[in-house]
């Protein structure tokens, strides 16, 4: 059980918070509050000063490596098919 406490970030639908704890158990999130108590046996992370999002943040780049003369198959700089895919 791992106890994020001070955490600040956004909830995906516009909102953000502030100084909240966030209790994690096998992977999930199982509470969020400021007012949380948290247990005895959790392993507790102070996070002040970072940010807490519901997903992965894709900066766009074109990082990738493009083999020239190879074709589509090459061409691993950019997504073609869905800007947003999971």
């Amino acid at each position: 059980m791992i106890a994020l406490t001070n955490v600040s970030g956004f909830d995906g639908t516009g909102k953000s918070f502030e100084k909240v704890t966030i209790l994690i158990e096998n992977g999930i999130f199982n509470e969020i509050s400021k007012d949380l108590k948290i247990p005895s046996n959790a392993t507790v992370i102070d996070v002040t000063g970072k940010f807490v999002t519901p997903g992965l943040l894709n900066a766009h780049t074109h990082l990738g490596v493009h083999a020239g003369g190879v074709g589509a198959p090459g061409h691993d700089i950019n997504e073609t098919s869905d800007p947003m895919t999971v």
